[in-house]
Formats: C-alpha cells, sequence, structure tokens
C-alpha cells in the first residue's frame, strides 16, 4: 500500500521482539555478563514456554527535521498467548490474530481486513501493512535451528555492554547494528540498542538510530525508542480476548483506502479538466478549487499515522517557501484525521502551507488516490499536468521544476 519507511518499522521490531521473549532467565548477580549467546538461548527458551504476555508499550520518533525538534509518542500496547494469539493496539494499525485467523483494522477508515493465519501473512500481509521488511521476520529468528546466529544475522558485532535500569526492571544491554534491507532510496547500518530483562531475559527495551538512513538535508538526527512499559506475564485472559468485534459502521474490504462508491482512474484525469472541491481548511476558512483560477495549484494527499508522508513534508515545505509568492499554492489534503489531529502533526512536520480536511475522502476518490502520499499538479487553467504517488528523496526539485514548466506555458 506504500512504500517501506524507517520511521515505522522499529517500534514493530521491538513489538516482535517482545512477543518473542520471555521468563526463563534467571542468572543471580553473576561477576561477569552473559554472554549474547546465552542471552538469546535462554530468552528463546522463555518464549517458547510463555501462556501469555501482556505489555503497555510506547514508541517515541525524537527527531531535527530541518532543524526543527520534533517528538512524538504513540501507544502500541501487545497481548500474546500460546497458539500464537496476539493482539497488537496501536494508533494505526490494530491487529489480532486468534491462532486461525489474522483480522487488521485500521481506525481512521474505519476497515478491516481478514485473512488466513500462517507463513502468508509474514511473507505478505506484514509486508502489504509495511510494519515489517520481510527480511526481518523474527518469526524465523524463534522457529530457527540455530536461533543464535538468527539473531546475530539481525544485530550483527552484537555485544554486551553491561547492566542498565529501565524503569522498574535491570537489564542487560546488547548493542549491535543493524542493516536496513531492500529497496530503499538510502542504505545504511543503523546503531542498535536492545535491553533484555535481567531476570528472564524479556526485550523490554530497543533503541535505534535512523540518522545516517536519512537524507542529512532534511534530518539531523532520527531516533526511535520501544519501550515495553509495564509487563504481565502468563496471567489468566478472557476468551475473547483475541477476537476482533467491528465498531458500528465498520467495513470489512479488500484492501485499506477512503470509502469511495466509485474512485476515478488516475490515467483518466491527466490532461483534464481537475474535480472541483469545497474543503475546510485548519484556519476555518474554505477552500474552493473553482476559486483559484490562473493559480498553479499542487494537492499533497496525506495522513498523520503515514511514514512517506513525513519524510515529504520536508520537501514540499522548502518548494512552498519558493514558491508562496508567485501564483502558486500547495494545499496538504488530510484524509480522514480529525482537525486536532491533522494540525498537531502539521505542527511536527513543520510545514507552513494551508491544510484542508478530506474527511470523507470525497475528493481523494475523485482525483484516483488509492496510496498516499499522492501529489497532483494542476494548471492555471484547472488542467490536471502531474501526479506522484509515494515518497522519493528529490520529488520537491521534480515537482517545482513541472511547476516552472507550466508558469513558462502560461
Amino acid at each position: 500500500m506504500r512504500s517501506v519507511t524507517r520511521n515505522r518499522v522499529i517500534g514493530t521490531w521491538a513489538v516482535c521482539l517482545l512477543l518473542a521473549a520471555s521468563p526463563v532467565f534467571a542468572q543471580e548477580h553473576a561477576e561477569q555478563p552473559p554472554s549474547v549467546g546465552e542471552i538469546v538461548k535462554l530468552a528463546v527458551a522463555s518464549y517458547r514456554g510463555l501462556k501469555t504476555y501482556q505489555d503497555s508499550g510506547q514508541l517515541t520518533m525524537d527527531a531535527e527535521v530541518q532543524g526543527q525538534a520534533v517528538k512524538r509518542e504513540f501507544p502500541l500496547n501487545v497481548t500474546y498467548a500460546a497458539g500464537p494469539r496476539f493482539k497488537l493496539k496501536s494508533e494505526v494499525p490494530q491487529v489480532y490474530c486468534d491462532g486461525r485467523q489474522v483480522t487488521t483494522y485500521i481506525p481512521i477508515f474505519s476497515q478491516y481486513i481478514v485473512e488466513d493465519y500462517g507463513p502468508k501473512f509474514w511473507q505478505e500481509g506484514v509486508d502489504r501493512l509495511r510494519v515489517l521488511p520481510r527480511a526481518l521476520r523474527l518469526d524465523q529468528f524463534f522457529t530457527a535451528e540455530n536461533p543464535v546466529t538468527e539473531y546475530t544475522r539481525l544485530v550483527s558485532d552484537a555485544q554486551v555492554k553491561g547492566l542498565q535500569t529501565v524503569g522498574e526492571y535491570d537489564c542487560w544491554v546488547v548493542q549491535g547494528h543493524c542493516q536496513i534491507p531492500g529497496n530503499q532510496a538510502v542504505q545504511a547500518t543503523i546503531p542498535l540498542t536492545l535491553w533484555h530483562r535481567r531476570q528472564d531475559g524479556l526485550i523490554v527495551q530497543v533503541r535505534a538510530d535512523l540518522t545516517q538512513s536519512q537524507n542529512p538535508a532534511q534530518f539531523g538526527h532520527v531516533v526511535i525508542v520501544y519501550n515495553a512499559g509495564k509487563i504481565i506475564l502468563n496471567a489468566e485472559l478472557p476468551p475473547d480476548a483475541f477476537v476482533f468485534q467491528p465498531p458500528e459502521g465498520a467495513e470489512k474490504v479488500a484492501a485499506f483506502g477512503p470509502r469511495r462508491a466509485r474512485q476515478a482512474d488516475p490515467a483518466e484525469l491527466e490532461g483534464k479538466a481537475a474535480p472541483d472541491f469545497e474543503l475546510k481548511a485548519l484556519d476555518g476558512s474554505t477552500v474552493k478549487l473553482s476559486g483559484l483560477k490562473g493559480k498553479v495549484v499542487v494537492l499533497d494527499f496525506w495522513a498523520s499515522w503515514c511514514g512517506p508522508c513525513r519524510q515529504e513534508m520536508p520537501e514540499l515545505e522548502q518548494l512552498w517557501q519558493k514558491v508562496k509568492d508567485k501564483d502558486v499554492v500547495i494545499f496538504g489534503v488530510n484524509l480522514g484525521d480529525s482537525a486536532e489531529a491533522a494540525g498537531k502533526a502539521a505542527d511536527s512536520f513543520g510545514v507552513t502551507f494551508p491544510i484542508v480536511l478530506d474527511s470523507n475522502g470525497a475528493t481523494g476518490n475523485a482525483y484516483g488516490v488509492s496510496g498516499i502520499p499522492t501529489t497532483v499538479i494542476i494548471d492555471g487553467a484547472g488542467v490536471v499536468r502531474g501526479r506522484h504517488v509515494g515518497y522519493r528523496p528529490g520529488v520537491g526539485k521534480q515537482i517545482e521544476e513541472e511547476i516552472e514548466k507550466l508558469r513558462g506555458a502560461e
């Protein structure tokens, strides 16, 4: 649905690691720390004997975006029971597995997908949700013939650095590096730190420094931390703990996206009159496309939870600063968020161009938006002249060149 992004991946590594580790590690005040191999073997044994697991986790992103400090925190709670049955609750998505089927629910769209649980979910379902690269499937680690080898493949150069307290837990600190795999715009090996709880080897915190994997022109630093918070083991869970109960109005779908009666075909829009719209802006004003004749209009469809959108926004803000006095207007068309959520996200992204709200997805449907970010360029006569889907470094410069061509042709 969207390109794999580093910013969303690390939190899920942490979740999967948390699902995988559980109690067995008991080493009474050893003078020397255990080896990485000892930690891994005991953590895996602990996982395989686990009955239930619950945590109250939190994912934190601490970054500097074009000189502006940005910090965002997201709840990310995990519940697990042998089966395997599990439940992952976050802002986006929520995942329920009863051991036979997996249901993924996206609250913003009020939509859910149901699929059979098995290897196909790890190979295709997780990849489709863009929450875990295939090369980092930790289910392979915990079912591997040699889990130590698999762990050190994931965390290369792993070394135990001693004890450190995280919350209420004493933890062995393991430091290493992890290679971001496949099809990334910027390749890098990132520093990765894991905190294994001393008493049982459970992983209670993961820290990834993504700075070297980002565009240095945009990001001063990017650090992602997952902290499991309060951990509860082997508690009795209700029979329906892993059963998804669709909220009122929720829709079962084959693919996530804004609800639509009919979605426009993007190919049919190119070179044709842009569909008119009338949307509310965050400042309370109303924006109508037909009232912008004579201006080049850039529509960027996005949402607060979209990782690629977060990467694209700084480039669009740079473009906005260059063109805002040239009969060019950029609108961030938010899909499905509340005004409050859209405003907070826009502030955290550091954008100053206008944000308008496409609450029911009607405008996105009219423009054939099936994945975000999608950017549409409209000339001064109101005709669609360009489209960009997804994020790649330099897209802002490319859009700028297209705008200048349109302005020169007028």
